[in-house]
């Protein structure tokens, strides 16, 4: 309005949970979102829509840095034979590499 006011046509309920965890974050709690976490799935879904709406869901539903189906398995030919059993995994965005397997002996 005139006056700088914002009228927000929202869920109000999501809302307050979103104050709530906005609070809580600001204050540095490290369980800021349980009461997020905490809703049932079938409010789950709503609440995502609410927390993109405010542009917030990475904040409460960090996207995961990766997870081991992603990544790329690698291996030279020989590798098996020659290295007893080791699989080099390669890491999604040059995060590393995972070495696995192998025997004792």
């Amino acid at each position: 309005d005139g006056e700088g006011r914002f009228f927000i046509d929202r869920n109000g309920s999501m809302f307050e949970l979103i104050l709530e965890f906005l609070r809580r974050y600001s204050s540095s709690d490290k369980n800021a979102d349980f009461a997020i976490h905490a809703l049932p799935k079938t409010q789950m879904e709503a609440m995502r829509e609410e927390l993109n709406y405010y542009g917030l869901e990475s904040a409460v539903f960090p996207p995961t840095p990766f997870r081991i189906n992603v990544a790329t398995f690698s291996q030279g030919s020989d590798m098996l034979l020659e290295r007893g059993g080791l699989v080099a995994v390669v890491l999604p965005e040059n995060r590393g590499v995972l070495v696995m397997g192998g025997h004792s002996g």
